[in-house]
This record gives structure tokens, sequence and C-alpha cells, in this order.
């Protein structure tokens, strides 16, 4: 369902993202369930960077803040290949590009529908299965390194810099986000087992809390490309997708933070 809160009826009629519709439904299933399979991203839907963060100004911030997001929820985190690395969708620039049986289908029944060619286009390009098919971007070697030949889908042409070997070594790259997420949460029982509570929602902001026994932790994710107030005195910073050392009350563009309650 969470999949479904930027669509209208179905996949092909995207509407603009509303992290507030997104919270609520993932708040919904939170609750609904004892356990959950959470995932923004897979081999049937664009990359979630693309879709629900800013693959532009923001990519290495939003990034962070979907790792940040996925790993706090309760339930099974899944992770797909790329997304580690902040891969975002393709760049292709026409049908001739693209592999995916349905994304031909599709386009063909909306040119017979007499949808205007730049539609047609804008819903594939927003849609098709084929985002998160290109390549794995292991470096910035021909074709990603990915292969020594012209692989099956074309290699996105960001993959010079958004690639494996550029933040293997990156304490501050979105892959290490993803090993400190996975370190933290593997020894913390709340993050692991804890209860959820969705505190605030809005347009463009989430926080929610984990509790477990004595321990209560608080995520505030900021889905806006502006600062945000959001007081919570008393509360030791975790970790933040920006370099800082402790909250002071203001989310910068993007920011998600973990604070631990006292």
């Amino acid at each position: 369902e969470h999949m479904e809160t930027d669509q209208y009826i179905v996949k092909w009629f995207k509407r603009k993202f509303d992290a507030g519709r997104f919270a609520k439904s993932i708040s919904k299933w939170q609750n609904a369930l004892p356990w959950n399979a959470n995932y923004f991203e897979n081999h049937d839907q664009p990359r979630s960077v693309s879709r629900f963060g800013d693959d532009g100004k923001y990519w290495e911030k939003s990034a962070k803040l979907l790792c940040m997001m996925l790993l706090t929820l309760r339930g099974t985190p899944f992770i797909y290949q790329g997304q580690e690395i902040g891969m975002t969708n393709f760049d292709f620039t026409s049908m001739n590009d693209l592999q995916d049986v349905e994304s031909h289908n599709i386009y063909g029944i909306a040119k017979r529908l007499g949808f205007p060619e730049a539609l047609r286009w804008k819903m594939i390009k927003a849609t098709s299965r084929d985002n998160a098919r290109t390549p794995m971007q292991w470096n910035s070697e021909a074709h990603g390194g990915f292969s020594t030949s012209q692989p099956w889908l074309g290699v996105n042409k960001n993959y010079k810099t958004i690639n494996m070997e550029s933040q293997i070594d990156d304490e501050d790259s979105i892959r290490s986000m993803y090993k400190t997420m996975i370190a933290l949460r593997a020894g913390s029982p709340t993050l692991k087992a804890g209860a959820f509570e969705a505190l605030q929602i809005s347009k463009d902001f989430f926080v929610y809390r984990r509790s477990h026994e004595d321990e209560s932790l608080v995520v505030l994710l900021n889905f806006s490309t502006q600062e945000r107030r959001a007081a919570y005195e008393g509360a030791a910073l975790v970790v933040s997708n920006y370099d800082r050392k402790a909250y002071d009350g203001t989310l910068r563009p993007y920011e998600a933070v973990i604070l631990k309650e006292s």
C-alpha cells in the first residue's frame, strides 16, 4: 500500500510524492501487523531516491534519510541491489533504450488511446521497471564494471560518480550509512523488537518512536528542501545523516536524526 501512495488508481498515473500519505500508510501497517516486510524499491519498482527523495541536489542526504527510515521500522528490511549506493532511475531518452515488455505494452496502449508522445514518455520514465534493472554500478570503468561487453540493458551514465568503488572506503558515503544503520539495528533490541508509535505526520515531516523496556528512540525525518524546527528537549543524538555532534532542534534539508530519550 505504501508503494501506491504516489499514484492515481494505477501506477502509470503518478501524482506528486507526499511524505504524509507515505507515512500514514507506513504507520497503519506498522501497527496492524506484528511484523512487516519493509522495502522501498525492488526489481519491479523505480529507484527510491528518485521516487521518494531528491536525486539532484539532495541525492546523498535523501538516500541516507531513506536508509535510516528503512532500518528503524519494525519488521524485516529489504535492501535492493544498488540501493546501498543510491542508484537512481535510468537516464534513457527513448523507448528504444528500454527492454521491459510491460513498458512497451503500456506505451503502445497509450498511443492507441491518443495520449501525446510527451505524456507517454513521462509515464514510462517515472514508472518503468527498467528504472531498477539497469546494471549494478561497480566502478567508473566501461559499463560501470558490470561487464566487459555491452549489457542487455544500458548503464546509467552517472555510473562514473555513483558506483560502489567510490563509496566503499568513504566513511561519509551512502554505503557507509547503510553499514552504520545495519550495525546499530543489529545491536539494538529496541529497533529489532520494540513497539512503534507515530508521533507526528505532515506533508513533508514524519516522526515516530520505537520503544522497548526502558529505552525509547525517536526518529525525525524531514522530507523537505527547507529547514524545519522540531524541538525534542532532553534527547541525545544517536545518528544523523549530517555531520553534527548534538541535535539543536532544527532539521536541515532532508535531514534524518535518531534521538535517545532520557
